[in-house]
């Protein structure tokens, strides 16, 4: 049977996400010239992709595809990396942990339509979710509580 977390749990939970945040959004600061290099790096490649794929060198289709489909992928890697990150979310993980479940639950509920994420990256299609949803997770245990009481 799982505990309920306390208020008082829950506010210490918050207090320490939100200094892992600050820590977080420093870190993120410190790399971002090193992120922009790898950003103007990427869409460089992308362009010199394109300019191979434009000039006869006697590529076939599928090989002048696959070069269209990389100079793709690397401009979604770059857009991704420039998108903002998602401050006050918490990873699927941190989550789960917070909402006394497992990941793999919080996974097959997605799935299922029941808890959607506040925020899912386009890329990674890593799931974020905000603190609040821990209330539709303790309102769905309710609710299949009374249906197994039944």
């Amino acid at each position: 049977m799982d505990r309920e977390l306390t208020p008082e749990q829950i506010q210490a939970q918050a207090r320490l996400f939100q200094k892992l945040q600050r820590q977080a959004e420093a870190a993120t600061q410190a790399l971002a010239p090193i992120a922009n290099a790898a950003t103007e790096r990427l869409n460089a490649l992308a362009a010199d992709l394109d300019k191979a794929e434009a000039e006869p060198l006697g590529l076939s289709t599928g090989q002048r595809q696959i070069l269209r489909r990389t100079a793709q992928r690397l401009r979604g890697w770059a857009d991704a990396d420039t998108e903002a990150k998602p401050v006050g979310y918490l990873t699927r993980a941190q989550f789960a942990r917070l909402a006394q479940v497992s990941a793999n639950t919080l996974v097959k509920w997605h799935t299922a339509g029941s808890l959607v994420p506040a925020y899912t990256h386009p890329l990674t299609r890593y799931r974020y979710y905000k603190p609040e949803q821990v209330a539709e997770v303790r309102a769905a245990r309710q609710r299949r509580q009374r249906k197994a009481a039944k």
